[in-house]
């Protein structure tokens, strides 16, 4: 990870939703309702966020993910989000829909489950 961009990880308990390096700003809605956005160099925080829509910028392209509300840690230019699930990922205006991943009845969302190693 270059010390000029950010690397987001998104996790639930059981899997890896999102790791993604090279990120110029992220933007996600907090509980309060406030969206943040956040840039390398951010100031250290912890806030909880809203269920909505994280949207994040590389050198290459704008992205967007749907997320269950949870927990944004922000240290180092490393932002870590702990949430239940995602239910839906967007790619350059494609649009993959949670639709195709199973739903988790505890969890109430949709989920992707990793490959066993």
């Amino acid at each position: 990870m270059s010390d000029k961009l950010l690397s987001l990880k998104v996790l639930s308990p059981d899997r890896i939703i999102l790791n993604a390096d090279n990120i110029t700003s992220i933007n996600v809605r907090l509980e309060d309702g406030d969206l943040i956005g956040i840039r390398p160099g951010h100031t250290p925080m912890i806030a909880l966020t809203s269920s909505g829509k994280l949207a994040y910028k590389n050198q290459n392209a704008d992205h967007t993910i749907t997320i269950n509300a949870g927990i944004l840690s922000v240290e180092k230019n490393l932002v870590r989000i702990l949430t239940t699930g995602a239910a839906e990922k967007i790619e350059q205006g494609k649009n993959t829909t949670a639709t195709n991943l199973p739903l988790d009845s505890k969890l109430n969302t949709y989920v992707e489950t990793l490959p066993d190693e």
